[in-house]
């Protein structure tokens, strides 16, 4: 069973590295003791208002977990993002928790590789923490990141348990992926209806996060359960994907495709209308984002059901095909 690599997996996240004193000390995780020992009392004195004295004495947590997995000590990284978690959570800062959550869930991933358990319950808890957290935020791109490894800790672990259960943890998996699936879609196709730049932006970062999903979905379907059925589908559709980035389809549109738009200045308006609520969106605070959201995919279904704009939105997003439709 291939081992999956803390290092390799994309985080949500990665704060930027405190600054840290030259005249360091040891500290309990490993590696050289950074500014702020005693952190609590320090800003004290310096009079930090509460919120932001939490904030940095998390960051400086997160930078002990950084130093004490680039030693290889798993273990003392784990209690540091545990101690960043306890202290985010305390002030208010759920994103911030969340991703600490998602990455002891990952580093127990790879100790579930080792021995199941109880690492595999410390994993799926803590990545299920952060999943809800993701979504409930509207983070698509990160609740995908969070589902594909809940897929994939459910993969490794299901051929060493019992068949029954091992059998519907591959069915959580592969739902799991679907979901991660439409949610990178979703998250491509707001960079696909904006400019040029962005598209390409877009279509950079989530080409190796859509790969992954469905490598580990052929791997289950082909693999695991030797489902030729299950398995065409996924290959289809990841062969749709990849024909739809290498035609740049999220960059613009053919000026055919354009041209017979212009024909129908109905359907013209509907995409100029994604186009501004995409724009919005990106300006918008986090606060009016989930208004804005709903109001584009209340747009997209109307989109969906207008046949002028069926072939720009099958360039754009790709269409995988059934085994039928080939002869």
């Amino acid at each position: 069973m291939a081992r999956l690599l803390t290092r390799s997996a994309p985080a949500p996240f990665l704060l930027r590295r405190p600054r840290t004193n030259r005249r360091a000390r040891r500290s309990p995780v490993g590696g050289p003791r950074v500014h702020g020992l005693g952190l609590a009392r320090r800003t004290r004195a310096r009079q930090l208002p509460p919120r932001e004295a939490a904030q940095r004495t998390g960051n400086l947590w997160q930078l002990r977990a950084r130093i004490a997995q680039g030693r290889g000590d798993s273990a003392g990284s784990e209690e540091a993002l545990r101690q960043a978690s306890r202290v985010y959570e305390s002030a208010g800062f759920d994103f911030e928790a969340a991703n600490c959550r998602y990455l002891i869930g990952t580093l127990r991933l790879n100790s579930a590789n080792e021995q199941l358990m109880p690492s595999f319950g410390e994993s799926e808890t803590n990545l299920k923490a952060a999943l809800a957290y993701y979504e409930g935020a509207l983070m698509r791109s990160q609740a995908g990141d969070a589902r594909f490894m809940i897929a994939r800790l459910y993969a490794n672990a299901a051929p060493r348990i019992d068949r029954d259960i091992g059998d519907r943890m591959l069915d959580a998996a592969l739902e799991h992926l679907t979901d991660g699936e439409a949610g990178y879609d979703a998250v491509r196709r707001d960079y696909a209806t904006g400019s040029a730049i962005e598209a390409q932006r877009g279509k950079r970062t989530f080409v190796s996060a859509s790969r992954r999903i469905y490598e580990l979905a052929l791997d289950i379907t082909a693999g695991y359960r030797f489902d030729a059925k299950a398995a065409w589908q996924w290959a289809q559709r990841a062969k749709a994907r990849a024909l739809a980035d290498a035609l740049g389809s999220g960059s613009a549109a053919p000026a055919r495709i354009m041209a017979e738009l212009d024909r129908h200045p109905a359907s013209l308006a509907l995409v100029a209308r994604e186009r501004e609520l995409t724009a919005r969106i990106e300006r918008a605070l986090p606060a009016e984002r989930p208004a804005l959201r709903s109001q584009l995919a209340e747009l997209r279904q109307e989109m969906a059901r207008d046949p002028v704009l069926d072939e720009y939105l099958e360039l754009r997003t790709g269409v995988a095909l059934d085994s039928g439709e080939l002869a």
